[in-house]
């Protein structure tokens, strides 16, 4: 039986090998991975908003929860969980520091299971303070990205967010090459 620090560097030198292998073609096209494209553009788009929300001490994570708190007034963590396209333990975290901030209050709904979130009036103070800086950031992004690229990808991003292009299960068993596809291409280069 091998040990599973042994297996790691099995797999480690195998992985080395097979990209080192790799076609040039496969490996500049990995440059255009939409994944990495649309991630790398969240991350500089939010670290706009952050800088824009930073002198109030407000988050942009905080200050979307906080509108659509204020706004939709949620029946549950699940369901905002899923409105905003993020795991239950993330939201979980981002909640308590929102309530040990006073901005919300989470409590016990009927369904004892589930929770109300609710904006406090110092969390609604927080919102309308942080709108106008919202809005700046928001006409300085259209405005760098262009007002028709803006329109065109507004709905676009819509539609991505809300998993019409992907759901759980349509990669069928996606999963990476195990040890022994590993183990062949080392074997067909060793041979």
């Amino acid at each position: 039986m091998i040990s599973a620090v042994a297996q790691f560097l099995v797999d480690l030198v195998h992985m080395h090998y097979y990209i080192a292998n790799m076609d040039s073609e496969k490996i500049k096209a990995l440059q255009y991975c939409a994944c990495f494209r649309l991630r790398a553009a969240a991350r500089k788009t939010s670290r706009m908003y952050e800088d824009a929300l930073r002198p109030i001490g407000l988050r942009v994570t905080q200050f979307t929860l906080l509108s659509i708190i204020f706004g939709t007034k949620p029946d549950s963590i699940t369901g905002l969980a899923d409105d905003v396209c993020m795991d239950r333990t993330a939201l979980n975290r981002a909640l308590g520091i929102m309530v040990k901030n006073g901005w919300i209050t989470v409590a016990a709904s009927d369904d004892s299971l589930e929770k109300k979130i609710r904006i406090t009036e110092e969390g609604a103070r927080k919102l309308e303070s942080a709108i106008p800086l919202w809005e700046r950031a928001q006409s300085q992004f259209i405005r760098k990205s262009g007002p028709e690229n803006w329109e065109g990808n507004r709905n676009w991003l819509i539609d991505v967010a809300s998993g019409s292009y992907y759901q759980a299960g349509d990669l069928g068993d996606a999963r990476p090459a195990t040890d022994g596809a590993m183990k062949q291409v080392m074997d067909g280069a060793m041979s």
